[in-house]
């Protein structure tokens, strides 16, 4: 027996982790949106949540979230400035009905009451009381009678702890009277629950058995697991009295299984601790001893005063039955120190003023509000007597207005008489104004046949504009043509030649499984150029950078699309370097650049001869059976993120595939290649684009490090996400060059 009720502790253990694991999650969630969120009202309300969360699990946490609302909410309210809540309300009872001011007013009504639970759970009852007492005078401010309800049933626990169960009862009543008015299920719930608890204080318990059974059916009609818990509790607490141990059990066992279902920790102290009383009446000591040791661990965690009270109380009786009075005297310390700081002669005291203080400034503030409906009915009074003086004005002012009229018309009679003279003399100037007329009209004919001659040639610039736009557009289809599809290249596992061409490109490149190309034009036509072919089991890959962008560097794109593919497929050149260095030789060969660079004995840079036309370029040859890359790069470096996000730079000769006035032959870099390892091509466009808050460049390293981070993300996330903090940093800044990156994963 002792063993079953062992396994099934474990497994209540494991449900509550599981549970943990999932709260966890839910509150990692709220604390992202709180960290993202701007609207106050939105914060106001992630705060309490978070702090709800917390109130089962971390009292002192759940009450720095609460705090944190409460501030929040008095700043929204105008002119607050930490006075009496019932002060403030006196003062601005003319804004009773802005919604506006209503609902932040409910908000920090919602705060307060919520820190008056945790000051509850902390033995604070005078703190707790004072908070469920400013929270009410709010309530009745607003007459929202749900909480209302709340604060009263609040306010009847305190009286409960504090042993004076007629005034509780009364409290509970009234909570009970306005949920049953306002059909409010779940209100009723609570107050049935709290009337039970009342009863079997007053050892009434077939009355508290009758609300319990009343109350857990509501419960189950509801689904209501909450209360349910409550109910199943108190129900436990009656069949121990009634000595019917058990029916107790099992209601308390039922309650444990709620409370765990719902990670309420709190509520899992209570009923581990009424289990492990029970026991303990029974005799079965040992039994009980494990009950009130796992009640008072979770008690202590959460910092719950109360339920440490009454676990140790239990663990008191429990050694000393057995004669562990070691163990017995230990507990007995901790009962003593935790009994004294929750209750002592002098906050029941203060309690009891409290109480006093809450019921006079309660009749204050009714005689204030019929001061306050005399002070209206005054001001109603002064404003029908301003609306009849007004009217009287109103008469002299039509009286004054008629006699002006009268005089108005006598003048306008009088102007008549003086416009028919000057009638006469306009007549006159209007035939010197058409003369004028006439010759203005004759300018306007000259203006308009000027207007039509330019618009004629703005049509005609607008034709040729179209046609060249035509031109490079149809030009864009055939260098998208020649752009390889990497999809097949890739995909491509027999060891065969795959074609270079005949693949379209959108204006962001192209995604796959286990690669991606962000290819963005600064023009219709772009400069920069991706290549790959597949041969035997080499995979040949390059991103290059032409000289210029639109029209100019899409002809020297081609040009390097024709020459790889004539150096790989057609020569089978398959070093790295050996293929940059014979790219070198066919650029300028088709370029012309041969000629001396010393002219009437002086050595000349390329730019000054104007040859300075070529690329920088990227070429890493795959060894897909040996798992290793050849590499080889025109100023362009090769950039390796391994699966654990190191980044190597591989980096380039410091020349160009042009004629150049120091021109060495390329070295080639060889890397061992591991599952997981991303490598990337770029050009130099995304890391040279103008942008951010400073319109800054967002430079190489920047981006080595986004790689990396982004690294570990699917290639069309990764491709997803480039395009993005791309445009966001470009913002409405003007692309510089044109941009190209190739991103594959081993």
């Amino acid at each position: 027996m002792i063993f079953k009720k062992t396994v099934i502790i474990f497994v209540l253990i494991f449900c509550t982790i599981s549970l943990y694991s999932q709260e966890s999650r839910k509150i990692d969630s709220l604390k992202l949106e709180l960290k993202k969120a701007v609207n106050d009202t939105v914060r106001i309300n992630l705060f309490l949540d978070i702090g709800y969360y917390y109130e089962s699990k971390d009292l002192d946490k759940s009450l720095e979230y609460y705090d944190s609302a409460q501030i929040i909410s008095q700043r929204l309210l105008p002119e607050f400035n930490q006075q009496k809540i019932k002060d403030y309300l006196n003062s601005h009872t003319g804004r009773k009905n802005n919604q506006k001011f209503r609902s932040h007013l409910q908000l920090l009504s919602r705060s307060i009451r919520y820190k008056g639970i945790v000051y509850y759970f902390q033995s604070n009852l005078p703190l707790s009381l004072e908070h469920y007492q400013n929270s009410l005078l709010i309530s009745e401010f607003l007459n929202n009678e749900i909480d209302i309800s709340k604060c009263l049933t609040n306010i009847g626990l305190i009286q409960q702890s504090m042993n004076n169960q007629p005034l509780a009862l009364e409290y509970y009543s009234k909570a009970l009277e306005l949920n049953r008015k306002m059909n409010d299920s779940t209100g009723m719930l609570n107050s049935l629950n709290q009337i039970a608890s009342i009863n079997i204080k007053l050892k009434n318990y077939p009355k508290a058995l009758q609300y319990c059974e009343e109350a857990l059916k509501l419960s189950n009609q509801q689904n209501n697991k909450v209360e349910k818990s409550v109910c199943l509790g108190n129900m436990g607490v009656i069949y121990r009295h009634l000595k019917n141990y058990s029916k107790a059990l099992v209601s308390l066992e039922e309650a444990l299984k709620v409370d765990i279902e719902l990670n309420d920790s709190i509520n899992i102290s209570v009923s581990l601790n009424q289990i492990g009383n029970i026991y303990k009446e029974k005799g079965e000591f040992s039994k009980a001893i494990v009950y009130s040791e796992k009640s008072l661990v979770i008690a202590q965690d959460i910092g719950y005063k109360e339920a440490i009270k009454f676990a140790s109380s239990n663990l008191i009786e429990c050694y000393a039955s057995i004669n562990n009075y070691k163990k017995s005297f230990e507990y007995f310390s901790l009962y003593n120190s935790i009994k004294d700081s929750i209750y002592s002669e002098q906050s029941s005291r203060q309690l009891h003023e409290m109480e006093v203080i809450y019921q006079t400034e309660k009749k204050q503030l009714q005689i204030e509000k019929l001061n306050k409906e005399k002070e209206l009915q005054q001001s109603e009074i002064l404003r029908q007597e301003e609306k009849s003086r007004r009217q009287k004005l109103l008469i002299i002012f039509i009286i004054s207005g008629l006699v002006l009229i009268t005089f108005f018309a006598l003048f306008v009679v009088q102007r008549l008489r003086i416009t028919r003279r000057q009638k006469r003399i306009i007549e006159m100037q209007k035939a010197l104004v058409d003369e004028k007329n006439v010759m203005l009209n004759l300018q306007n004919e000259e203006i308009k046949a000027q207007r039509d001659e330019i618009e004629a040639q703005r049509d005609h610039i607008k034709e040729i504009n179209n046609a060249i736009t035509d031109s490079i557009t149809y030009a864009k289809r055939i260098q998208s043509a020649l752009l390889p599809d990497m999809a097949s290249i890739l995909c491509n596992s027999s060891g065969e030649n795959s074609p270079a061409g005949n693949s379209a490109f959108s204006d962001t490149g192209q995604i796959s499984g286990n690669f991606f190309i962000l290819y963005r034009p600064k023009d219709i036509v772009s400069g920069d150029f991706y290549w790959a072919t597949r041969m035997n089991q080499y995979l040949v890959l390059s991103v290059a950078d032409c000289t210029g962008h639109g029209v100019p560097g899409a002809f020297m794109s081609m040009l390097g699309v024709s020459f790889l593919n004539e150096i790989v497929r057609k020569k089978e050149v398959l070093k790295a370097n050996d293929i940059l260095d014979k790219l070198r030789d066919s650029v300028i060969e088709s370029l012309q650049q041969k000629e001396n660079l010393r002219r009437d004995g002086v050595t000349l840079q390329p730019e000054v001869m104007g040859v300075n036309d070529g690329m920088d370029i990227i070429v890493c040859v795959i060894n897909t059976a040996e798992n290793t890359l050849s590499y080889s790069g025109a100023n362009n470096s090769l950039i390796l993120v391994t699966k654990d996000k190191e980044i190597k730079v591989i980096q380039a000769d410091k020349q160009p595939v042009a004629i150049y006035l120091r021109m060495s032959p390329f070295t080639e870099k060889t890397l061992q290649l591991s599952k997981g390892d991303c490598i990337y091509l770029t050009s130099d466009g995304f890391e040279d684009q103008f942008g951010g808050p400073k319109n800054s460049k967002f430079m190489a390293k920047k981006l080595r490090e986004f790689l990396a981070e982004i690294s570990s993300l699917p290639m069309q996330d990764q491709h997803k996400i480039l395009n993005e903090i791309f445009d966001k940093w470009k913002g409405e800044e003007e692309q510089i060059d044109d941009v190209t990156i190739m991103g594959i994963r081993i």
